[in-house]
């Protein structure tokens, strides 16, 4: 479908912007988010109080693509 081509094109520019902004070459888009989280130095933080790093923002971002492309493979 339509909605699954964009968001397979999405996946691909933020795994480029992401990698390029952290400097990671990246082997694939599924384990990007693994490498990731091996570079984070503190814990991951939710809800009230707490200010999520740049990195968690990317971490989480790449996770809902992810799961996405996932649901759409599926159907």
């Amino acid at each position: 479908t339509k909605y699954e081509v964009r968001l397979l094109e999405r996946l691909e520019t933020v795994v480029q912007e992401i990698s390029n902004q952290h400097g990671i070459l990246p082997s694939s888009a599924e384990k990007l988010p693994e490498t990731l989280e091996q570079q984070m130095t503190g814990p991951f933080v939710h809800g009230r109080g707490n200010r999520k790093s740049q990195l968690q923002r990317d971490i989480e971002k790449l996770r809902e693509l992810l799961e996405r492309k996932v649901k759409y493979s599926v159907y």
